[in-house]
């Protein structure tokens, strides 16, 4: 069989239309495949959601942030329209993973806000989300979640029947946007194969006249100036392909095996950076020249193998063997502009741009064993191997060989209504810079501080569900994990002026110790379901970036806000809520509220946590038609962290984010015959046309999200 997890379905999320029903019956099973037991959605004890269908579709956006920011639990780092990496329960970066079909997704949009996630959603089937730790099955530091981009890249048996092609057409009013994507799959007796392929491209998008930039005055007011046009300079996706090819063959008795390649290359621009000046000196144009908009010019390849042997040997159900080989590099360079006559003669120029590189290499065993001792047994290894570069004018992180070698354990037993499940995993995390004295000295930095760091992870879960019976469950979960630093938190010196700031890192820096409760009581069946999910994650020796302060006053380098890297113990606390009410004639109702709170031992709040939201919805769906509408309100975010306090004793902090609402609707009408479907979708967002910021962005005060804009789709299945 092939290795696969159940989840609970999102028909009990806010927001999924699900056809009412007058009987009571179990929500329809939804596969999450990034995980190796095979469980039913009422026997998995870690929240979790699946985006797919037509919510899928509604959600969709350029970057896998904004496809998920509505989610429960999920905000956005957003940088634009095409940067912006999942934040789960308040923390991202590296404490987030981000898997591409059950595999890490190699790019480099751990290492900084600016960086787009190397994930296609344009090519997704489904996307998963597993909330809070889940460091026993992807590896050294996933306090926050996992996010997990499904393609069937390697397709299988079980994935579908016969063949089917999907073309979908899309344009949205707001970037005068346009994408085009098509999905085959087929199978000719033992042969399995599947392509999909997308390309979209966008303009400048529209803001809100009122959505310009905030600025931080010395007495530490703020001042908003009003946008001066109508869109947002330099936030357009210039191009944005993606190809993927893949097959299997069926070895008999549900063994596979399967091969698959992808690219994937996007040119996009990072907005709220880089304008020209005019500077006049004793009454005449002084020449020079001044960075323009940062641009990004990304190419990924990818090689997967998977592999799934059935009855491998006496006593063990499957083997599952994947292995990922990617090639990652992106540049970002700045537009360099000229006075007129420089203009004239030589035009618009690229500045030396900075090229990023991962070249990485991932594999990964899970063995199942047959239950002994009414004890079922799953067995894993992970070897992570990563060369990461970056060369040019903003290579604020040495070339450094890193790896990871890891073992997991998980095991799961039931007694009468009560299922227990126990895990660990070991890590042995290690990195290696190639060249220490390129770190520059002005950090304080040493050859001898940039060396071979060594670190030993060990992580411990217990988790168990108990049935209350009429639907209602219990879950529970006990979490005990490590974090080895990453490479930018070590050894990170220089500019970084897509982010407007001078980072510092911290080769003394200590693994992270996390210890996280998480509670939840759920209704997985019947009219009426809900999940309710409150936790608490204690991390010693949390690593956080916090302005440096000198002299009572935020201390600027090379004309940039320093940054350094530290560690404090860290709390996070918080709740996610989720209903849904099935009406007669076929009608909905769902709620969704989500709220966290993080500080660190001193007191002072963590910085860019998510704002507190509460939504509404209402969902149809009949033979033909469906349609929906959502109003959430977002509490305006004034927990905010400090970075020190000024010579006249008062406190440099980060901004405060104001509230607002966002309104969507949409409607759908399908045709359907014996040879197709056909499917017409048309949907606002941002209906009330509001400022909307998200706290968790780096940029929120320089760059707005998109104003009031019009969608319409066409999907057609044959």
């Amino acid at each position: 069989m092939r290795i696969r997890m159940l989840a609970l379905a999102v028909a009990a999320a806010p927001f999924t239309p699900v056809m009412a029903d007058n009987n009571a019956s179990e929500l329809d099973t939804v596969r999450v495949t990034a995980t190796p037991t095979n469980q039913s959605q009422a026997e998995l004890v870690q929240p979790a959601l699946v985006l797919s269908g037509e919510q899928l579709d509604r959600q969709r956006a350029d970057s896998l942030g904004e496809t998920l920011a509505q989610q429960p639990g999920v905000s956005s780092s957003s940088f634009g329209a095409a940067v912006g990496r999942p934040v789960i329960r308040g923390l991202g970066g590296a404490r987030v993973k981000v898997l591409q079909s059950g595999m890490e997704a190699m790019d480099a949009s751990s290492v900084s806000p600016d960086h787009a996630v190397a994930v296609h959603t344009h090519g997704a089937r489904q996307i998963e989300v597993l909330r809070g730790p889940a460091t026993l099955l992807y590896g050294n530091g996933a306090f926050g979640g996992v996010v997990n981009v499904v393609d069937d890249r390697v397709p299988h048996a079980d994935d579908h029947d016969g063949s089917e092609t999907q073309l979908r057409l899309g344009v949205n009013s707001v970037n005068d946007g346009r994408e085009l994507a098509i999905r085959h799959e087929g199978k000719q007796q033992r042969w399995h194969w599947h392509l999909d392929a997308a390309a979209s491209r966008s303009d400048d998008y529209r803001i809100p006249a009122e959505a310009g930039e905030i600025h931080r005055e010395a007495d530490g007011e703020t001042e908003k100036h009003d946008a001066e046009g109508k869109r947002l300079d330099n936030s357009d996706i210039e191009d944005n392909r993606q190809l993927t090819l893949g097959g299997s063959y069926e070895l008999g008795g549900g063994s596979h095996i399967g091969l698959a390649a992808s690219y994937l290359e996007s040119a996009f621009g990072l907005p709220g950076h880089g304008h020209a000046e005019e500077h006049e000196e004793a009454g005449a144009a002084e020449e020079h020249q001044e960075e323009g908009p940062a641009r990004v010019d990304l190419q990924q390849s990818r090689i997967d193998l998977d592999a799934l042997i059935m009855r491998p040997f006496t006593a063990a159900q499957s083997l599952n063997v994947q292995l990922a080989v990617t090639d990652y590099e992106h540049s970002e360079g700045h537009e360099e502009v000229h006075d007129e006559a420089q203009q004239a003669d030589a035009g618009h120029e690229e500045h030396a741009p900075t090229t990023f590189s991962n070249q990485a290499q991932d594999l990964r065993l899970e063995l199942v064993l047959e239950p002994w001792a009414g004890v079922s047994h799953v067995f894993g290894t992970q070897l992570t191997n990563k060369q990461f570069s970056a060369i040019g004018g903003e290579a604020l992180v040495p070339e450094t060989d890193s790896q990871d070698l890891a073992l997991f354990w998980l095991a799961e037993t039931q007694w009468r209504d009560t299922t227990l499940e126990l895990g660990a995993r070991l890590d042995a995390v290690s990195h290696d810079p190639d060249q220490p004295g390129s770190v520059a000295a002005e950090c304080g930095f040493s050859s001898r501080d940039v060396n071979h760091k060594a670190f030993t992870n060990h992580s411990l879960s217990l988790g168990l569900i108990h049935n209350l019976g009429h639907g209602w469950q219990l879950a529970g979960s006990l979490t005990s994990a490590q974090r080895a630093p990453a490479v930018e938190e070590l050894f990170s010196c220089g500019a970084h002026e897509s982010t407007l700031s001078y980072d510092i890192g911290n080769p003394e820096l200590k693994e992270e110790q996390a210890l996280n409760v998480d509670l939840s009581l759920r209704k997985n069946s019947g009219r009426f379901t809900t999940g309710l999910s409150v936790y608490q994650n204690q991390i010693d020796d949390f690593i956080y970036q916090n302005a440096v302060v000198e002299n009572g006053a935020l201390l600027q380098l090379e004309e940039l806000q320093a940054y350094q890297f530290q560690q404090q113990q860290a709390t996070l606390t918080g709740a996610e809520l989720q209903m849904a009410y099935d009406l007669a004639d076929y009608w909905q109702l769902t709620a969704m509220a989500d709220s966290v709170r993080g500080k660190l031992k001193n007191g002072d709040y963590l910085p860019r946590l998510p704002a507190d939201r509460v939504a509404l919805g209402v969902n149809f769906e009949s033979l033909n038609w469906s349609a929906f509408a959502q109003h959430m309100l977002v509490a305006k975010q004034d927990r905010l962290a400090s970075f020190g306090r000024a010579t006249d004793g008062s406190e440099l902090q980060e901004s405060a984010t104001d509230s607002y609402q966002q309104l969507s609707a949409g409607v759908s009408y399908r045709i359907s015959s014996a040879a197709a479907e056909y499917r017409i979708d048309l949907s606002g967002t941002n209906l009330l046309n509001q400022d909307i910021r998200y706290h968790s962005s780096f940029v929120k005060d320089r760059v707005a999200q998109p104003g009031r804009g019009v969608r319409l789709g066409l999907t057609a299945r044959f």
